[in-house]
């Protein structure tokens, strides 16, 4: 068997391309085989064809369910891998939602008998306990006293 190359002029036949590795038919005498100058082609006799035209219809028939099943469970595999990625990406996204670093979180939120989130200082104004130091009304007359000392000197 003579090998050729692509667009090269040559005789009508069937050429077997080693790259791609599909036939393709000339049907003129000096027509070129498509394709670049890299890729190879193999004349085939027309006797190896009709040798090897049923041979390889047996083999599409016999393969074909196999290809099927093999096809399918490729399919379920892909889809049930992206369904763990999904799902591995949203327990993370759950695990860290309100995770920002570098944010000082200096506002409490408490979630009220209503269900309604209410700010801390709010909480306080509400639940002032008699018997309790109210050290933020003590923090503010202490820097208000020091503030007036530094204006005096």
């Amino acid at each position: 068997m003579k090998r050729h190359t692509g667009n090269q002029v040559v005789k009508k036949g069937i050429y077997l391309s080693l790259k791609r590795r599909d036939f393709v038919t000339i049907e003129s005498e000096s027509d070129r085989l498509p394709g670049a100058s890299d890729e190879r082609y193999v004349k085939i006799p027309p006797v190896a064809m009709i040798v090897l035209g049923p041979i390889m219809g047996l083999m599409y028939l016999i393969f074909l369910p196999f290809i099927s099943f093999a096809m399918v469970l490729g399919v379920v595999a892909h889809k049930a891998f992206l369904g763990l990625r999904f799902a591995e990406r949203s327990f993370i996204r759950e695990a860290t939602l309100h995770w920002m670093p570098g944010v000082a979180y200096l506002i409490w939120r408490i979630r009220s008998e209503n269900g309604e989130m209410q700010q801390f200082e709010e909480v306080l104004r509400q639940e002032k306990n008699p018997g309790a130091p109210d050290l933020l009304s003590e923090l503010e007359k202490e820097i208000a006293k020091k503030r007036a000392e530094e204006e005096k000197a």
